[in-house]
């Protein structure tokens, strides 16, 4: 009986020390501050500690080099146990894509908060002659062509939405792209300055002929 409590004994304490190497219970170490590093930059550090990493997210940010690293989780600073995964944010070294969904003939506000939703944020409006007003009629990338939908565009590029308005007036740049707010009074052909001619008088007939002529036709 004394020798079976003595071995359960025996075989818990294997157990809580075996627990206790495998969880590396009591040891730590801190994360390393990352934060602008590329990513063999911070796989280095973190392997001096014996820690790992793993990419979670990235975004585009004139803000921070491209490839480097914007946020780690935890933060830096932070005691974790060692061979653990550290998350990291990087900056995308090109801008996200997003693809142009269908807008034509939504209406303007509909279709700024859809681009918006996207991660769009330079988004200008051009109004363009229409039978109704506020409709979509198509978007464009500003200075180049029309981008149709299901197009993949970098977010960061200046999108136009050209919408229908009644009265707007078309004018093209030289590239054949319409100017918007263009007035309708630009659109009138110039008058001519010269006075029209005289009409010339009938073959033959004197000017005091004419004025005879003329004061007869009151009667």
């Amino acid at each position: 009986m004394i020798l079976v409590i003595v071995l359960s004994a025996l075989l818990f304490a294997g157990i809580f020390l075996g627990l206790n190497v495998l969880t590396q219970h009591g040891r730590s170490v801190k994360v390393p501050n990352l934060a602008g590093l590329t990513l063999s930059q911070a796989d280095a550090k973190l392997r001096e500690v014996s820690l790992k990493y793993e990419i979670i997210d990235s975004i585009y940010s004139e803000d921070h080099k491209p490839g480097t690293v914007v946020e780690i989780i935890p933060s830096a600073g932070k005691p974790v146990k060692p061979n653990r995964h550290i998350f990291l944010i990087v900056n995308a070294t090109s801008p996200k894509p997003a693809v142009i969904p269908h807008l034509t003939d939504t209406s303007e506000r509909q279709a700024l908060a859809t681009l918006k939703s996207l991660g769009f944020v330079d988004i200008s409006v051009e109004y363009i002659p229409g039978v109704y007003d506020g409709l979509v009629q198509g978007v464009r990338i500003k200075g180049q062509g029309k981008v149709t939908q299901g197009e993949r565009v970098p977010i960061t590029s200046p999108l136009v939405l050209m919408v229908s308005k009644v009265g707007a007036a078309a004018l093209t740049d030289s590239m054949g792209i319409l100017v918007p707010d263009a007035s309708a009074d630009d659109l009138t052909a110039p008058a001519d300055s010269t006075s029209p001619a005289p009409a010339p008088n009938p073959a033959g007939a004197t000017e005091e002929e004419t004025t005879s002529n003329d004061d007869e036709s009151w009667w």
